[in-house]
């Protein structure tokens, strides 16, 4: 009967070889993590706000008359024009699609495109980007406990969390290299529950931005008074890649936090070899 075993030279490229798999994988899921996590953060497309086209013509039929809806950029703009007579054209309203996140709310055209419509209708001219910070030192001079102030303090909670979990993770790549190089155990093991913690408030975030539009209804600040408020019930708001893509970064979030435990029972256990 013959018995295969492994001599210690073995054993020891083997461990040498799974010490270097891990490290490769928790690296490349910590780096992944955090790219996902900023993009989601800093990017404004949280939510794609539109107008629904038979929803605008059924109030434009019922508030204005002799009026039309037409449709530019593939939807992307609705132009409902009140006539006056067969060939003169009287008040104008423009419905332009617009998508927002935590920092701002835009109007959802391309520079092409924004131009476009602005040299075929120069009173389309408007406020194309909303900062949400300026819109909100305007409703805290003018209105500090109106409707707005519950709101604003929802996306203020909602940004902080979300720094928060980017200032986690961005202090949880430091602490793992230093763990990593110096060869200790215990910070490396903290960084695995800096990811969970971080996932958290990332949790939050994309919870209480959800609930801030729910709960508070269709609201774009400055960017409203640019449109005939009988048009806003035509309004609909739609979660944009931005808030999938934070699903996902907090799901890997969870991901990073088995690795780098694994990495360091690894670490703890048998002699870490690269």
């Amino acid at each position: 009967m013959v018995v295969d075993s492994y001599g210690p030279i073995d054993s020891y490229f083997m461990g040498r070889r799974l010490n270097l798999f891990c490290l490769v994988v928790t690296v490349t899921v910590t780096l992944v993590t955090t790219l996902l996590m900023g993009v989601t953060v800093l990017s404004d497309n949280w939510e794609i706000i539109l107008y629904s086209r038979t929803k605008v013509e059924t109030i434009a039929k019922v508030n204005r008359t002799n009026a039309t809806v037409e449709e530019l950029f593939e939807g992307k703009t609705l132009i409902v024009t009140q006539w006056t007579n067969v060939s003169t054209a009287g008040q104008r309203d423009f419905l332009i699609q617009l998508h927002g996140g935590l920092w701002s709310v835009c109007w959802d055209l391309s520079e092409i495109e924004a131009t476009q419509l602005e040299e075929l209708y120069p009173n389309a001219t408007g406020v194309r980007c909303l900062d949400s910070l300026k819109e909100q030192e305007k409703y805290v001079d003018d209105t500090p406990f109106g409707t707005n102030s519950r709101q604003i303090r929802m996306q203020n909670l909602s940004i902080s969390c979300s720094l928060v979990c980017l200032i986690v993770l961005l202090s949880g790549l430091v602490v793992f290299w230093i763990g990593l190089i110096e060869r200790q155990v215990p910070p490396v093991f903290v960084v695995s529950v800096l990811y969970l913690l971080a996932a958290v408030f990332a949790i939050f975030s994309l919870a209480i931005a959800r609930h801030r539009r729910q709960s508070n209804g269709p609201d774009c600040g400055m960017l409203d008074d640019q449109i005939d408020n009988i048009f806003i019930p035509a309004r609909t708001f739609q979660t944009s890649w931005s808030v999938h893509l934070g699903w996902v970064a907090v799901s890997f979030c969870f991901l990073s936090a088995i690795c780098v435990y694994t990495l360091s029972k690894l670490m703890r256990n048998s002699p870490f070899v690269i």
